[in-house]
């Protein structure tokens, strides 16, 4: 049996400058499933630990050191005791470096999944440990909400009002890398946050989502090591009529309608 892991779309994105202790960037985000576009994952019990990856033609692709892995050590790290001997294998539909939290959400599913088996819930020390030791997405996805108010490494993850938002995801089908958008913005002496996320909160309060409010730091440091996602975030956006933004740190574009 295939279980769904969903892919996800920040329609707020808040970047802090990278913390020297951890050299790891706190976030302010707003972080919402995205049901139109999900991976595949079969789980079954097996003598040792496997994971393998097809595409949709049911051809391996690889990843090396994948955040199921990366889970995975984790586990055995902070609980000894359970069993993580499964066999795991991943259809992927969400494009690699989109942005659309793919293997994270792959992780958090398989991650969901062992410990319901084991009735172990991950307190918060825990959480902030795997944010910040193996991705800071998968707290989010473990968490299992539609949309949630995601902050400090990822690690805490506070479910909020569903706004009247509608959601196109546009694809362009270039692997974005994180880490070299990342290195951008680091880079960038006079980096500053453009996000206002205290009026934004409490307008979500009240399921209220105002467009002039959102905002993604890691844009303009995606449009300048990818010339193309900007060509096309410039043809979507001929007419101003339609809100769009780069979604995190890849290479899709999120289309909003209010």
């Amino acid at each position: 049996m295939f279980h769904k892991a969903f892919s996800k779309v920040n329609l707020v994105l808040k970047i802090f400058k990278k913390d020297i202790d951890h050299k790891k960037h706190k976030v302010d985000a707003v972080t919402m499933i995205y049901k139109k576009i999900y991976d595949k994952i079969k789980i079954n019990k097996s003598t040792n630990f496997s994971v393998i990856y097809l595409n949709q033609a049911k051809q391996k692709i690889n990843i090396e050191n994948c955040s199921i892995t990366r889970t995975i050590n984790w586990l055995k790290k902070t609980f000894n005791q359970i069993n993580l001997n499964y066999k795991i294998t991943v259809i992927k539909n969400i494009p690699i470096g989109s942005g659309l939290g793919g293997e994270s959400s792959d992780a958090g599913y398989v991650l969901y999944y062992i410990l319901k088996k084991n009735r172990i819930v991950l307190n918060q020390i825990q959480l902030k440990s795997l944010a910040i030791d193996v991705g800071s997405d998968i707290p989010f996805f473990y968490k299992r909400y539609i949309i949630a108010h995601v902050s400090n490494y990822g690690d805490v993850v506070t479910p909020i009002k569903i706004p009247q938002v509608f959601i196109d995801v546009y694809l362009t089908n270039i692997n974005c890398s994180t880490q070299k958008v990342f290195y951008a913005l680091d880079n960038d002496k006079k980096y500053e946050s453009h996000v206002n996320t205290k009026e934004l909160y409490e307008k979500l309060k009240d399921g209220q989502f105002d467009n002039n409010l959102i905002y993604n730091d890691l844009q303009q440091y995606v449009f300048e090591n990818y010339s193309k996602i900007l060509d096309d975030y410039r043809k979507l956006n001929r007419n101003n009529t339609n809100n769009i933004i780069v979604n995190g740190a890849g290479s899709s574009l999120l289309i909003l309608k209010f």
